[in-house]
């Protein structure tokens, strides 16, 4: 599986989404999607979810996108 922080670039730019539009989308900080890409935090499920929803992400796609996320909190 690839590393949550390698996914949700690559979605991110799947999109052509910034990284300020992303956390607009997603409802969290800009410094959030920072930090997360860079691998240097860590996100629980919601918020997961959330950034999941923002990348119109459905189905097995999501759960794999939760997961990696999930993976990496641990």
């Amino acid at each position: 599986m690839k590393p949550f922080k390698s996914l949700l670039k690559s979605e991110r730019k799947r999109l052509k989404l910034s990284g300020k539009e992303l956390s607009e989308r997603a409802r969290v900080p800009n410094t959030l999607i920072s930090a997360l890409e860079h691998g240097k935090r860590h996100i629980g499920e919601l918020t997961a979810r959330k950034l999941g929803k923002a990348l119109k992400l459905k189905g097995a796609e999501q759960e794999k996108f939760v997961l990696s996320a999930m993976d990496e909190s641990h």
